[in-house]
């Protein structure tokens, strides 16, 4: 008896700390359907005070490499550079195609998928495109929401550790703590630039992505909004993974919400919904996608897809214009 209780604990312990990866073994139930085992350790925070809460946010213990040590910065500064002016760009076609009436009646919400996996150049090349993008887009007189969404720690932090201590029942669902970030409030309008995200280059605020919750979050927040035009547009590179949700339910859990979030907002009509992948195809989950291959794509492919997206939220209401 005591020998097994010492195994079981041993086994929640390594699974509760992250000492061993448990490969997700559960096959997808019958009645599968997406859970939460707990929102009571969410945070949905300002961007500035992400900045602030980066130094003291809980670290690996085990020393890494700085993903920035090795950036080549020249090559950052010419992408940015030709980012801006793309987004000039964007700016001055907005003005002369749309009017001023139908710019008031426009909202955006970019949403960034913040990641581990973005550590370094692209982290620093994403952050110039949403400081560059807010500003055209704002300046134009386009209401904004430029969010972020990632977890709180890695290996699920308090959630796990609730489960564990509720004696880890089967398939719990998402284990792990959402962190979503508000870097420009689109509810209260405008917001005049110049944006400056720092908090997007801080490679430790950097960890997990559950993008089915994100979404739903950032379409909540568009339809809270009363402007008609809503664009919603995702930037992420790569499918949803959190491996403390992962490693207890079936292995396509997060993707499979993903999807389905996805397509319930592209049929709900409210938002035109669209994304770019970061090298990275993200056309399966979503109606109108563009992929940016490497850093200097970005520059390009970017700001050219924000502008169709924008175009066609106003084509959609007003059909003689196509």
């Amino acid at each position: 008896m005591l020998t097994s209780l010492i195994q079981r604990f041993q086994t929640v312990a390594k699974r509760l700390f992250g000492e061993e990866q448990i490969p997700a073994q559960h096959p997808k139930p019958a009645n599968a359907a997406y859970r939460i085992y707990t929102t009571e350790f969410d945070e949905v925070i300002d961007g500035a005070t992400l900045f602030v809460r980066a130094d003291t946010a809980p670290q690996d213990k085990t020393a890494r490499i700085n993903p920035y040590v090795n950036v080549d910065y020249d090559a950052l500064m010419r992408m940015s550079a030709t980012l801006r002016t793309k987004c000039r760009a964007l700016h001055a076609h907005l003005l002369q195609t749309l009017s001023r009436e139908a710019r008031d009646d426009t909202i955006v919400s970019l949403l960034f998928d913040h990641s581990g996996s973005l550590r370094g150049l692209p982290a620093l090349a994403l952050a110039e495109a949403a400081e560059a993008l807010a500003d055209a887009l704002t300046s134009a007189g386009i209401t904004t929401d430029v969010l972020g969404f990632t977890t709180v720690r890695w290996r699920g932090g308090r959630s796990r550790e609730k489960w564990a201590n509720d004696g880890c029942p089967p398939l719990p669902g998402r284990l792990n703590d959402v962190l979503y970030v508000v870097h420009v409030d689109g509810s209260i309008g405008p917001s005049p630039g110049p944006h400056i995200f720092p908090g997007m280059r801080q490679d430790i605020v950097l960890k997990e992505n559950i993008d089915g919750e994100a979404l739903q979050w950032a379409f909540d927040r568009l339809t809270a909004n009363h402007r008609t035009k809503k664009i919603l547009i995702v930037v992420s590179d790569g499918a949803p993974v959190d491996d403390s949700t992962l490693n207890d339910n079936w292995p396509t859990i997060l993707s499979d919400h993903a999807e389905q979030i996805a397509s319930q907002i592209a049929l709900s009509k409210e938002v035109t919904l669209g994304a770019i992948g970061i090298g990275y195809a993200v056309g399966p989950y979503f109606p109108s996608s563009a992929t940016a291959q490497n850093l200097s794509a970005i520059a390009t492919v970017v700001p050219a897809f924000v502008e169709k997206m924008v175009l066609d939220a106003h084509r959609r209401h007003h059909p003689a214009e196509r």
